[in-house]
């Protein structure tokens, strides 16, 4: 808490809960040695959230939370606006250089599996509006459940839109248990497969993982930072991201059904449209082929169509299956 370590910060929190203390009062509240507490206390006092007892200088007391926290709160703020006057300068000393690279400072390779899973990482903390991106099987670097990244970004309101191919969802347990684990933030659309890996942030930067030699320190990845390579990247995510399949996710208004589906009849039909077989539609629902088939045939009679085809298309000009808004430029 504001820079104090946790000794501190429970120290601090045992002082104001009495009108005062003496170094081994506060020991026995802490459940620590009394040379230990005394550290404690002169570290409080040097930060100006404790000082002497006036009527008793063997005791202490601490200073008032608003107005000493608030203080370390300010010196906080003073200090990450001077880093990030820091970061811009940095950042134009880097760009100067990359420019005097030439093409050879458009793109950063980077090598072995623990360096490509903290760029990874870092990639993602540093979002601030979006991230685009392809999901493939098999994971090599960080798996679904290993991306924490994703997590805090989306908490920071960071928005997700993900095109994900089948055989990477029912990687993590299939699709339904898939598709029932994707956070508030994230727009999911399904297709049959992806061409690469890929994540792109900010639509400054695009990572692409690959595998430069078999076995584990064998994993390799390239960032691309702004240039013609990046705008190729950003029209072939949007290509695929019209052509692949919205899937519905539970409380999401944007790709809810307007038309006549339950939400049987709705996951059904997209996935149909994502290229599933009828038995696997099943397996993927929990109901017998009969029960798909028939619901199939109800949904043809309903649409007034012969086939298939002709019932995806009406499904998409009539709404039952609304596509997200498209997407903003810059």
């Amino acid at each position: 808490m504001f820079g104090l370590t946790p000794d501190e910060t429970f120290a601090y929190r045992e002082l104001i809960a009495v009108p005062a203390a003496s170094a081994g009062e506060l020991a026995a509240r802490l459940r620590l040695p009394v040379a230990e507490t005394r550290a404690l206390l002169t570290t409080l006092e040097r930060r100006g959230l404790a000082s002497h007892d006036s009527q008793d200088l063997t005791r202490f007391v601490a200073a008032p939370p608003a107005a000493a926290l608030g203080a370390l709160l300010a010196e906080q703020r003073n200090e990450i606006k001077r880093a990030e006057l820091q970061i811009d300068a940095l950042q134009e000393v880097y760009q100067a250089a990359s420019a005097r690279r030439g093409i050879s400072g458009l793109i950063d390779v980077v090598q072995g599996q623990r360096q490509v899973a903290e760029r990874f990482r870092l990639l993602q903390m540093g979002a601030e509006s979006e991230v685009l991106a392809f999901v493939k099987a098999p994971a090599t670097a960080v798996s679904a459940a290993e991306n924490t990244a994703e997590q805090q970004a989306l908490a920071r309101g960071v928005r997700y839109r993900v095109v994900a191919e089948r055989a990477a969802l029912e990687e993590q347990g299939g699709l339904q248990a898939a598709l029932a684990t994707i956070p508030d933030g994230e727009r999911v659309r399904l297709v049959g497969e992806v061409p690469l890996k890929l994540i792109i942030v900010d639509r400054r930067s695009a990572f692409l993982p690959i595998l430069a030699t078999p076995g584990p320190d064998g994993a390799g990845a390239v960032v691309v930072h702004r240039s013609a390579l990046l705008d190729a990247l950003l029209a072939l995510f949007e290509a695929e991201w019209m052509r692949a399949t919205p899937v519905r996710t539970e409380g999401d208004p944007e790709t809810a059904a307007d038309g006549p589906l339950d939400e049987t009849d709705a996951r059904l039909l997209e996935l149909l449209l994502a290229g599933y077989t009828d038995d696997a539609v099943a397996k993927q629902l929990g109901i017998s082929l009969r029960t798909v088939q028939r619901r199939v045939a109800a949904l043809m009679g309903l649409a007034r169509v012969q086939t298939r085809m002709q019932l995806g298309w009406h499904a998409a000009t009539q709404g039952w299956l609304r596509p997200d808004p498209a997407p903003r430029g810059d």
